[in-house]
């Protein structure tokens, strides 16, 4: 990680109208595939991989993914699944974020054979705070706290 002394660029500075949407929809694809080299890839890609925000970014999604893969699990992705809107809990309460959501496998033995396994799938979410501001990309983060689809749908709200 790069640290820089003074005073340090905003995200927004690397941004425009135009910019902004492009990024958004690859960082939308990046984010579907629960990939973290494509989502690095296009941090580089945009020159924005130097900055703070990027490097939280990018550090708590390679936490959560590598906290899956110590877990031996296969990620199996949902590629009609769309992400929804939600609402931060925590730290940006209020604010509204993309949840997106992806399911793994993961294998459970019960004997000493090989073939004496079961797999099961489970499913869970990880959301991204992007914050826009007059129709460019002002800030972003990674949401560990946010209402889930029930929650959206009894407040009508999401």
């Amino acid at each position: 990680m790069i640290t820089q002394i003074g005073n340090p660029k905003s995200i927004k500075t690397y941004f425009n109208e135009i910019n902004t949407r492009k990024f958004l929809k690859e960082l939308d694809n990046a984010l579907r595939s629960v990939n973290l080299e494509a989502v690095t890839k296009l941090f580089k890609d945009y020159d924005i991989i130097q900055l703070e925000s990027s490097q939280d970014f990018i550090g708590q999604l390679r936490s959560q993914f590598k906290s899956l893969e110590e877990e031996g699990v296969e990620i199996i992705l949902l590629e009609k699944a769309k992400p929804r809107l939600s609402k931060c809990i925590g730290c940006s309460f209020g604010s509204t974020i993309k949840a997106f959501k992806y399911e793994y496998k993961k294998r459970h033995t019960y004997g000493k054979r090989i073939t004496e396994y079961y797999d099961v799938v489970y499913e869970s979410e990880f959301g991204v705070l992007l914050q826009i501001e007059n129709n460019v990309l002002s800030d972003l983060g990674v949401c560990n706290a946010f209402l889930t689809k029930e929650e959206c749908d009894e407040l009508k709200r999401c």
